[in-house]
């Protein structure tokens, strides 16, 4: 399969994800460059700067479930960009 059929399929796939749905490529670019860490510390900065962080311990806690979920060990999550465990989330929910 080529390279670009490929690409459609997986937009495809994404604009039906809810996680994903609406996203735009500069999104999706972030999803890809950041992981759990990274959004556990931006939330630490927001809560520490009197914001309310709610929604985004919630997004942390289903990321940390579908890690779980997937079998990654806590040590490993640094390796996993977001976007992989949006998609991992939407294929095991296909399986």
């Amino acid at each position: 399969m080529n390279v670009v059929k490929k690409r459609k399929i997986r937009r495809a796939k994404d604009s039906m994800n809810p996680y994903l749905r609406g996203a735009t490529p500069e999104q999706r670019r972030w999803l890809k460059t950041h992981t759990i860490s990274d959004l556990e510390e931006i939330a630490d900065t927001l809560e520490f700067q009197g914001e309310d962080v709610e929604g985004i311990r919630r997004v942390i806690n289903d990321l940390t479930n579908i890690a779980e979920n997937l079998g990654i060990p806590i040590s490993r999550r640094a390796d996993y960009d977001l976007l992989e465990f949006v998609r991992a989330e939407e294929a095991q929910a296909e399986a």
